[in-house]
Parts: structure tokens; sequence; C-alpha cells
């Protein structure tokens, strides 16, 4: 049964100290003049971390192999905007529990306009020289190459004005999050498909034969299960023709 527009989210053995709200975003809320509001989308479990260190992770993929590490930001509150991105990275199941979700949790953020840190998705991805049918499977729709943005380093927690908990309905202030998350596990890591994680400068100097491996689902599949997988492009270049070598063999 579908929730009605605006209906609050049950408050049944909720541990949160907040206010109850909605999803969807508050309009008439006042925004810092000369910024602009932003939400990132991430596990509760990492907001430990966060509060210390700032939002410090993230994963921008360039294939199904490679991915930066800058945290993934976007205009739209609405976290089904995200899961095409999610998904490409292994992450958009809605089975997990909810401290482990990747979108656990919203923190609402507010950035300076013209911060240059701050860059649209669309161009970025074309400066990656991301391919485009990639590029097509994590934008399905136009509006989120515009919508979603790629912040090119830390965001300290100064930054963040909210956080939202979509399973309980509860908003917490800055200080409320220090207080209820600032003395937990800060190096909390959840498992993840393999990935190689890549400077922007060395996206930058991918060739197109490191496209062409990253690409391949059958040595994601072989790399998935393995115990020491490569942490390089060029090992990762070096394990690729291992593989098919290999595969080559055995056909």
């Amino acid at each position: 049964m579908k929730r009605k527009k605006n209906a609050v989210a049950p408050d049944r053995e909720s541990k949160f100290r907040g206010v109850r709200t909605t999803e969807s975003n508050n309009e008439n809320d006042s925004i810092t003049p000369g910024k602009k509001r932003f939400y990132h989308f991430t596990r509760p479990l990492h907001l430990p971390s966060i509060v210390h260190r700032g939002i410090d992770r993230g994963e921008v993929p360039l294939t199904f192999l490679h991915a930066i590490n800058y945290p993934w930001l976007t205009t739209n509150p609405d976290r089904d905007g995200i899961k095409p991105i999610l998904e490409s990275m292994g992450q958009g199941s809605d089975d997990l529990p909810h401290l482990a979700s990747k979108t656990g949790v919203r923190l609402e953020i507010e950035l300076d306009e013209h911060d240059p840190s701050l860059v649209m998705w669309q161009p970025y991805a074309k400066r990656l020289r991301i391919r485009d049918w990639f590029y097509q499977r994590l934008t399905e729709q136009p509006q989120w190459g515009s919508e979603w943005h790629v912040y090119r380093g830390v965001i300290p927690f100064d930054k963040v004005t909210a956080a939202y908990f979509p399973a309980t309905g509860v908003t917490l202030t800055p200080e409320q999050v220090k207080s209820q998350y600032g003395a937990g596990d800060q190096d909390i890591e959840v498992c993840q498909p393999f990935v190689v994680w890549v400077s922007e400068a060395e996206a930058l100097s991918m060739t197109q034969k490191d496209f062409d491996v990253g690409e391949d689902r059958a040595l994601f599949e072989v790399l998935m299960h393995s115990q020491c997988p490569p942490q390089s492009i060029g090992a990762l270049r070096q394990y690729a023709k291992a593989v098919k070598h290999m595969l080559a063999n055995a056909a």
C-alpha cells in the first residue's frame, strides 16, 4: 500500500531524538544568501567518521572496475534519484539493514554557489571521458546530469545543516548528530564490490585499453572472488591479461 503524500513514517522502536519530518524538501526553508542546498545520501554507520573527518568518501565510477573517491551530491532530495549510481557499484539493494543502507541517511548541505571544488556531473563525466553507454547506464533520466554533482575534495561537517533518516522520519540538527554519533567507531567499513581506486589525474591518463578492461564483465566476475585483487591501474592491466589467457586456455 502506497504511503499517502506527506505522511510520516511510524515511530516504532525509534532510538533517534530529533524532529519528525517528511521526506519531501521544504521549499520554505531559508538558505543562506550566496549558498546552494545539496543532499548527500550515505550509511548511518559512516556518521561518526563524517562528524570527525567530514564527507571524505564517495564512488564516482569510470567503469565497472575503476572509480574516483569523491563524494556525490544532488539537488534532488528523492533518494530514488541516486539508485542508478548505487546499482552500478553493487550498492542499490533495499534489503540492507537501515544502518548499512547507502540511502539510510540524507545529509542536507549548504555550499558556496561558486565553490571551485563543486562540479556538475554531466560536464565532469565528459572531462573524464566516460563512455557514452556507461554514462547513460548511470544517468537514466536527462535531468540527473544537471541534478547530480561531484565534490572534488572533502566536505567539512560544518557544511551539514541537517540529517534526515527515511526509515524513521526523523531529522536531526548538526548538534544532535554530533551528540548521538560523535562517539561512534570512525573506521567502520562496509564491504562492496571490487574497485580500483584512482586519482583524478590517473583517471585523465587512462587509455582506451584501460576503459576496455574496466568494462569487461567476465573480468569483473573473476575479481569479485579474488582474495588479492590488484590495487592500481597497471596491476589491473596485468591481471586482465592473465585472466584472458586462462579463459582462452580453458575454452
